[in-house]
């Protein structure tokens, strides 16, 4: 990393997601899911923590979903990574906070890209009834909270989720 300079913000996106019912989950599936959504987002912050540590300075924002906050069945492997996100924001909020590095999350709810469009049209027009903006959420939308959070306007925030879904968790 020293050939590239230091990283002062680190945004953790990636994610897969693979639903079925869990009596009928395979290993795999649940172990897929749980590698590249939680165990991917602590190699990441685990290769930048101690340099960020050292200049006692960083923000780093995991993207998690409101399906590590409740129930949502058929996502019992992607639920549990996104909820294993919340609780490892927290705790490396705890642990880095001390050297002026800020660890926080936000969790979309349904949005007009990304995986919510893989989900039948019929399935997510009566999931958007359900929303009390009665509408998706859009990329922008959440790109805006994770920006703040980034930003040194969110110098005294540290380890908290920021709910992005129109009211759905309500």
């Amino acid at each position: 990393m020293a050939s590239l300079g230091s990283v002062d913000v680190v945004i953790n996106n990636a994610a897969i997601g693979w639903d079925e019912p869990f009596a009928s989950m395979s290993m795999r599936a649940f172990d897929d899911v749980v590698r590249t959504d939680l165990v991917g987002v602590f190699a990441v912050c685990r290769a930048v923590a101690r340099p960020m540590m050292a200049r006692r300075a960083g923000a780093i924002v995991n993207v998690v979903s409101v399906a590590g906050l409740r129930a949502s069945p058929g996502q019992a492997n992607y639920a549990a990574a996104k909820a294993g996100v919340v609780a490892l924001t927290q705790t490396m909020a705890a642990e880095l906070g001390p050297f002026g590095v800020r660890v926080n999350a936000v969790a979309p709810g349904y949005l007009d890209t990304g995986m919510a469009l893989t989900i039948d049209r019929r399935l997510l027009e009566r999931r958007t009834q359900g929303i009390p903006l009665r509408r998706l959420g859009k990329a922008r939308e959440v790109a805006s909270c994770v920006s703040f959070l980034a930003s040194d306007e969110a110098s005294y925030v540290t380890g908290h989720t920021f709910v992005v879904d129109g009211g759905l968790s309500l």
